[in-house]
């Protein structure tokens, strides 16, 4: 099997990410691969076998560029964000929805863009409008 790479943007806290990192690090078998963004490992795996998360400050829909992602082919977790963050609750936020993302990342294939509010539990589906999410 194919490890499935997840990729975090810049604005996951460092701390965050190297937590995540090292509880992957326990898999007997690496299915998952937790690595920060970065465009020459990404395009030496490709986005077939990665799954993206970033964080979104917009109220109402979903930024310009998170939409342009999904178009070149990738598969996106959203975080949707108020302005300033708690960093301790954007982490509960994470792992708490940490599960859904990785049977998300297993199961979908197709490029696609799913969100997640800071402070919630579950994963949203967004349809795009003329766009194949």
């Amino acid at each position: 099997m194919t490890p499935i790479n997840i990729f975090f943007d810049a604005d996951y806290p460092p701390a965050l990410v190297a937590s995540i990192q090292q509880i992957h690090e326990l898999q007997s078998e690496r299915i998952f691969e937790v690595d920060k963004w970065d465009n020459s490992r990404i395009e030496k795996v490709g986005h077939e076998s990665s799954v993206f998360l970033l964080i979104d400050y917009k109220k109402r829909g979903v930024s310009e560029h998170i939409i342009k992602h999904v178009e070149n082919g990738m598969r996106i977790f959203v975080c949707r964000a108020p302005g300033d963050l708690d960093y301790f609750e954007f982490a509960m936020t994470i792992l708490r929805v940490w599960p859904f993302i990785i049977e998300k990342g297993q199961e979908v294939k197709e490029p696609c863009c799913f969100t997640f509010s800071y402070g919630g539990r579950k994963l949203n589906r967004v349809k795009l409008e003329g766009h194949a999410a």
